[in-house]
């Protein structure tokens, strides 16, 4: 079974019972993905919430260990206006906790629960994370329905017919009523990188694009997403970043020609410029000892790139997580951060943010300020 059939047949499944009045009492999701765990979370709470009666409460709570005690509390006692009630909890950060201590304060909550509750009583727990430590509580959720997804592993050059992705892009599709070619994908893919978020957000554009086709070809894909002036303004971030102020230069005037926004060349830059703030401090915490400025792309991949895709949520999600993008993006990035100093990174961010405010609300002319923003942070002034 591929990731792509087991994320949406178990979500189906207990949606499903819900639906068919065999909620579960208690459900846990986890996965090292954000976007899998925020819609699945989302979809079951949709399909409960639908389920209460009338007058039902409905809280979300905080997740540390020192809450375990809270949410028990909510889930054990009653309500003045109806029997039933549903608890949140989509940062439940203490499945997480490691230590002895810690550890036995996991597993008499697990206990608990699975004593069973109440009557009416739902309880819905999730996070972002993976491995053993979360594994282990949820076994010990005898009585509870959990919900584990792998992360998919897409990478760049991946035959089509193997690429998890593509079989959950199909998935996603086909429930919108369409279909989307191989072709079409690769465009896509291209463009919009392996980020599950901002994929589907861009295949539900798509879908009111396309309408009644029914099926997504390469050019639907090129004609939502501009991928040709996303292409550029990566250029430009790449050769600001690189100090390479002619070539900055020279293709910010074609971007000025295409009239491409300009809040949106600001925002690719600063793009740019905190993935390298990102890859500075993961070379300082985190691969401390590794000559990252003499690896190639495949020492880097092997040494390197395993140690870094444990700490991806901690980035969030989206263009903003630096190590959502293509293993051979990253490897760019940290070669580049190798070059820079973290001063200069952020100094460059400050003169971003600035140049964003300006462009919103000074006098002065677009161009004018964005040519005096690339003076600035391609290290020529």
């Amino acid at each position: 079974m591929s990731n792509s059939d087991s994320y949406f047949a178990k979500l189906d499944e207990v949606v499903g019972k819900i639906r068919a009045g065999r909620s579960p009492s208690v459900c846990f999701i986890f996965s090292d993905d954000e976007f899998l765990v925020s819609h699945a979370r989302r979809k079951i709470a949709k399909a409960q919430a639908a389920q209460l009666a009338e007058g039902a409460d409905v809280l979300t709570l905080p997740g540390d260990l020192g809450d375990l005690n809270s949410i028990l509390t909510e889930i054990l006692s009653s309500s003045l206006f109806s029997p039933q009630k549903l608890i949140l909890v989509p940062d439940f950060s203490a499945a997480t906790e490691r230590g002895a201590k810690n550890k036995a304060q996991l597993e008499r909550f697990a206990r608990r629960l699975s004593a069973g509750v109440p009557e009416g009583r739902f309880c819905i727990l999730s996070t972002v994370a993976g491995g053993a430590t979360i594994a282990a509580f949820a076994k010990q959720l005898t009585s509870a329905t959990v919900l584990s997804f792998p992360k998919f592993r897409s990478y760049p050059g991946m035959m089509v017919s193997k690429d998890p992705l593509f079989a959950f892009a199909q998935e996603a599709v086909t429930r919108m009523g369409m279909s989307i070619s191989a072709d079409a994908f690769l465009v896509l893919k291209e463009s919009v990188g392996t980020d599950l978020r901002t994929m589907v957000n861009e295949l539900e554009k798509l879908h009111i694009f396309v309408r009644d086709k029914k099926a997504i070809s390469p050019k639907d894909v090129k004609a939502v997403v501009p991928q040709s002036r996303q292409q550029a303004a990566y250029e430009l971030a790449d050769a600001v970043a690189e100090g390479n102020i002619g070539l900055a230069f020279q293709t910010l005037s074609k971007l000025i020609q295409d009239r491409t926004p300009e809040l949106l060349i600001v925002q690719s830059l600063a793009s740019k410029f905190r993935h390298l703030l990102q890859a500075k401090i993961l070379i300082k915490r985190h691969l401390k000892g590794k000559n990252i400025k003499t690896m190639g792309f495949y020492t880097f991949r092997d040494e390197a790139l395993g140690q870094l895709e444990p700490l991806i949520p901690k980035f969030g999600s989206g263009h903003s997580n630096l190590l959502t993008k293509s293993p051979f993006i990253i490897f760019k990035t940290f070669k580049l951060a190798t070059e820079l100093t973290q001063r200069r990174v952020a100094a460059a961010l400050i003169k971003l943010s600035e140049a964003d405010e300006a462009l919103k609300s000074s006098l002065a002319t677009k161009d004018e300020l964005l040519r005096d923003l690339l003076f600035h942070i391609t290290g020529a002034s």
